[in-house]
């Protein structure tokens, strides 16, 4: 099958209808993918900008404290990504964004792991609609449709849209589909008026594709880079990170999924090729979302603070200052239950959390670095 990953710009869950239905107005052609594929309710994005989100996406590794994954220099060429594993059993890659392909090594990266071809703002009209970021995300979708038309192999696309960033503009010619939101409870208005452009032209395009052979055949993949500063309930509120993961296929998945388990962006490339019947090993840190043993973690790292999610409890740790504990119920519900750091509980949960970073940098260090680090006494 073909597989078209789109990774939506500063896309938040508590925006999204399929995830707060008072919001259902701003993703009515999401909220019917979502409703008929596997949508996962509580994904979490592991960093703070793009680069953090696309490096765990793409390359299933969690962010570890320091510059994203795709901006070291340890990781150009030979990095195991979703694009270099599905190059190997003959998929054609290819990675389109509607801006500068540059901007934070984007490009660099993905030539150098595993995409054939990398599309930007260059390769479109001078004159094609755009904002300060790039062209209109209608101008990218439609550049996908004409791979998807004419390959003639397994195809993968990773798409980042562009529209849903500041200065928060809506081209001219959709001004009249997109209402204002006046009366709605949120930060800034205009982001609910461009999340719904990016969510009509998903609609369109799955609206002018339906009858393509193509489209029975293809796994589509829904998860935003980052969220966006909405709440500021807590330091670093989580229910800042907390993003949309839908994938759907209507050839493929008859049966409706919700995961009501944890997920996070290192889910979604070993997740695929689950669905895609992938029989090769990987090293990725990732899990599969449908394995029937599966029990969903997120660690989120945010300059020297940390947030890790496991089960109900929500454990933050600003290195060598402050550590905490808390329980919830949902993620909306404040204020949290504070746990004591004397209980096995705390111990549990925290070992855990310095068990997953240590193991994370180890794998790093012989994975990408070809080296072992020292080990303690």
């Amino acid at each position: 099958p073909h597989i078209f990953l789109v990774v939506l710009e500063s896309f938040l869950g508590s925006y999204c209808g399929f995830i707060n239905s008072d919001l259902k107005d701003v993703t009515p052609n999401l909220n019917r993918l979502a409703n008929s594929g596997i949508n996962c309710t509580r994904a979490f994005a592991l960093g703070k900008r793009s680069a953090y989100g696309l490096s765990s996406i793409l390359c299933s590794w969690p962010v570890l404290p320091g510059f994203p994954l795709m901006s070291q220099l340890e990781t150009q060429g030979g990095t195991e990504t979703l694009a270099s594993l599905l190059k190997e059993i003959g998929y054609t890659t290819n990675f389109i964004y509607g801006g500068d392909a540059d901007f934070d090594n984007m490009k660099g990266f993905a030539i150098a792991n595993g995409f054939d071809r990398i599309i930007d703002r260059e390769d479109f009209l001078g004159n094609t609609p755009g904002n300060m970021w790039g062209v209109y995300d209608e101008y990218v979708f439609d550049y996908a449709e004409t791979i998807l038309d004419t390959s003639q192999t397994p195809v993968f696309i990773t798409l980042f849209t562009t529209t849903n960033h500041q200065p928060w503009e809506v081209p001219e010619n959709k001004q009249n589909l997109i209402p204002h939101f006046d009366n709605v409870r949120v930060r800034n208005p205009d982001v609910l008026r461009t999340m719904v452009y990016t969510d009509l032209i998903i609609g369109e395009f799955f609206h002018e594709n339906e009858s393509k052979e193509w489209m029975q055949n293809s796994f589509f993949v829904f998860i935003s880079d980052h969220g966006i500063n909405e709440y500021a309930g807590m330091y670093e509120d989580p229910r800042n990170a907390h993003i949309p993961f839908v994938i759907y296929a209507p050839g493929i998945i008859s049966n409706p999924v919700t995961v009501d388990e944890l997920t996070s962006q290192v889910d979604v490339a070993p997740t695929i090729l689950h669905l895609i019947g992938y029989s090769k090993p990987f090293d990725f840190m990732g899990s599969n979302i449908l394995a029937d043993d599966y029990k969903g973690i997120a660690c989120r790292i945010i300059n020297d603070h940390s947030l890790w999610l496991e089960s109900d409890f929500m454990y933050t740790e600003i290195f060598n200052q402050k550590i905490q504990l808390l329980q919830y119920s949902n993620l909306y519900d404040h204020p949290f239950t504070s746990i004591s750091k004397n209980s096995a509980q705390f111990n549990t949960v925290q070992n855990n959390f310095h068990a997953y970073l240590q193991s994370a940098f180890f794998q790093f260090k012989t994975r990408f670095l070809g080296t072992t680090p020292r080990q303690n006494p």
